[in-house]
């Protein structure tokens, strides 16, 4: 197979949109490439194209061996990733902390295994620019998926016995069902298919389909001038109109890009604008580092995040790229070069390094797992603030979390919740509520246990008879979330006398236009009213939660002030940082918080809602009361007498639970 410069030119292209998308370069308040993602997807065309061209000649040429083949992957991929997996291991140790650092570590040991795909998919993970921060090598789940695609696609062919004819059938075979897969996933699974195998190789297909193509052997050159130049039109509009908050991809979309790099690999024949453009020395020379520039980009662009050590100006961003870049030309030349080099190293000198890179990153991993990433300690009250954000899980709630009713078989109309404390006591209190409850009900439990606790929590799951939750791509109802399992839980409550029924809610998350409704927003799950009109009617729910009034008294817990950020994150940020610049951290800490426009705005609609609710016997708690400054109305804080409040971005830790658990104690002090 000839070398193709061009081809080297467009991997360029490629992780430049890429790098450029991951570092939010925004000229003239213009998102630079904000869908430079499908950078990965031309990458994929292109691995198959090459991958194939290289299998056919050595099946023509009766010298294919998959021995070779592997060998030749080994030396390509193994030695840069796992260098550059032991720099960042050894630097993630320094920089992070706790559950970040573990995660951190996971994820390189997904990567070295080549299943980081997988991964971040079981983990939840998700993939975007915003998400660097957090996990430095998300990008490694394309690499898992080709190396997936090299490990299975040599043995299909040793299957066929290295028929080429039978071969190529294989290719479009797998290309159709991956595509359909693809296009159902998109439209049902989004989440997952993001990741799939299953749903990604019919990109790297269409590149194998490419290499069995017949060579161009048209020389019409207006029409060997205009598809490449439609092909990489198609790529680079691709990259600067797609935006993957708004869209889920892999999707029909993905075709533009990939067709672009199809009309490239095709049609550029060295003679034409685009090949020459690609051909350019600089061009060729950058393609060639691609490989170090994909790797390196991601965790240097979340160490600098991390640490906040420049601040995210246009110019610093522009210096980050000239980093990186210089950093690729090192690893490539020092590393890259000498280990694909076969005459200046053996495989068997080669497969030595890489058992010591593997035994060094494996016994990191262990040593951070063993150690809950808490490798480096922090100063002592630093490290006890941290400690502050721990969950306390005294009690065993799990008896409480997404459970049914109780239902007997003798009495069909009759319910009953399954999860109870102190029953002996008077006072019943009723806790309802999604996530948000639990850490309140842990409070209240340890700290006010003169009371019958009745504790029900659903999930994501906001209390709202006459709607059902559906899954938002299957239209599936959520059993325990749905206007039938609601009607239950009014039937239990209406039934109770001179009980406190008590509702915490993530409520901005159910009434801010993210959950009901037909919308466009990502979330997974939707509510729509039981008769299908999608139509919100807070009225009707006002009027539900009076009449649980009727004859108990009802405590509605106002919005809780969501964040931006993770705050262990944050403050791990900070400490870092001082590593790196002197300030206050302390102070720094302390001012921690969202901005109270913010919350207010987020939060509008909620409040609005819980205003409207008036009764002699509906009482209101207002978390922003303790969370907010009330009288600047500036900012919401993360950080009350030396305590956290939060233990991630929305959920209060147990001490700012506990905060509320003593308003409520107090409110039903009040009732006696």
């Amino acid at each position: 197979m000839r070398y193709r410069a061009e081809i080297d030119g467009l991997r360029f292209i490629a992780v430049l949109i890429v790098i450029i998308y991951h570092i939010r370069l925004n000229i003239l308040d213009i998102n630079i490439f904000q869908g430079g993602f499908i950078g990965v997807d031309v990458f994929f065309v292109i691995s198959g194209y090459l991958i194939t061209n290289l299998i056919k000649r050595d099946i023509e040429l009766k010298k294919f061996s998959i021995l070779n083949f592997f060998e030749r992957r080994i030396r390509r991929i193994l030695p840069l990733l796992l260098f550059v997996s032991l720099i960042f291991l050894i630097s993630g140790s320094i920089l992070l902390y706790g559950e970040d650092l573990v995660i951190f570590a996971n994820t390189v040991l997904s990567s070295v295994l080549f299943f980081s795909n997988y991964f971040f998919l079981f983990n939840d993970l998700k993939y975007g620019a915003d998400t660097t921060t957090i996990n430095p090598f998300i990008h490694t789940w394309s690499l898992s998926i080709e190396e997936q695609y090299y490990i299975l696609f040599p043995l299909l062919i040793i299957t066929l016995k290295k028929n080429l004819d039978w071969i190529k059938i294989l290719i479009i075979l797998l290309f159709v069902i991956s595509f359909i897969l693809c296009l159902n996933g998109y439209s049902k699974y989004p989440s997952s298919n993001f990741y799939m195998f299953s749903s990604r190789i019919w990109e790297i297909l269409m590149g194998a389909l490419i290499a069995f193509a017949p060579i161009n052997g048209n020389h019409n050159k207006i029409f060997n001038n205009l598809l490449p130049i439609l092909g990489i039109l198609l790529i680079l509009l691709s990259g600067f109109y797609f935006n993957d908050i708004d869209e889920n991809f892999p999707s029909y979309k993905n075709i533009y890009p990939t067709f672009g790099t199809l009309l490239i690999l095709l049609f550029c024949n060295s003679k034409d604008i685009i090949s020459k453009l690609l051909s350019f020395r600089i061009f060729v020379y950058l393609g060639k580092i691609s490989f170090s520039l994909y790797l390196l980009h991601v965790p240097i662009l979340s160490i600098i995040r991390k640490t906040e050590i420049i601040d995210p100006t246009i110019l610093n961003k522009l210096i980050v790229i000239v980093f990186i870049f210089t950093f690729s030309v090192f690893t490539y030349h020092f590393i890259e070069k000498k280990f694909r080099n076969i005459s200046q190293m053996t495989f068997r000198k080669c497969l030595i390094y890489l058992s010591i890179f593997y035994s060094l990153i494996f016994l990191l991993i262990i040593i951070l797992n063993n150690t809950n990433g808490k490798i480096l300690k922090y100063d002592p009250k630093y490290q006890n603030l941290l400690l502050t954000m721990e969950k306390n899980e005294k009690f065993n709630l799990d008896n409480c979390i997404d459970q049914d009713l109780i239902s007997h078989e003798n009495e069909l109309d009759f319910f009953e919740f399954r999860c109870s404390f102190n029953e002996e006591k008077k006072q019943k209190i009723i806790l309802i509520g999604d996530s948000f409850m639990i850490n309140l009900a842990e409070e209240l439990l340890e700290k006010y246990n003169n009371y019958n606790y009745q504790i029900y929590i659903t999930s994501g799951c906001f209390y709202s008879p006459g709607f059902n939750k559906h899954n938002r791509f299957s239209m599936k109802i959520d059993e325990l979330c749905s206007n039938k399992n609601f009607q239950k839980i009014k039937k239990i409550l209406m039934s109770e006398e001179d009980s406190v029924i008590v509702f915490n809610q993530r409520i901005q998350m159910y009434l801010e236009g993210f959950y009901f409704g037909r919308d466009n927003s990502k979330w997974d799950y939707l509510f729509l009213s039981d008769k299908l009109d999608g139509e919100l009617n807070t009225d009707e729910l006002i009027d539900e939660f009076k009449q649980l009034s009727m004859k108990n008294k009802v405590l509605l817990i106002y919005p809780t002030p969501e964040l931006d950020f993770n705050p262990k994150s944050k403050i791990s940020n900070l400490i870092n940082k001082s590593k790196f610049k002197d300030f206050n951290v302390s102070q720094e800490i302390k001012v921690l918080g969202m901005e109270y426009h913010k919350f207010i705005s987020r939060s509008e609609k909620s409040i609005n809602f819980f205003d409207k609710i008036e009764s002699d016997l509906i009482f209101k708690i207002y978390p922003e009361d303790f969370l907010c400054d009330k009288i600047d109305k500036k900012i919401c804080y993360i950080v009350k007498n030396n305590n956290v409040l939060y233990e991630d971005d929305n959920h209060l830790s147990n001490y700012g639970a506990s905060i509320i658990a003593k308003e409520i104690d107090e409110k039903i002090k009040l009732f006696e």
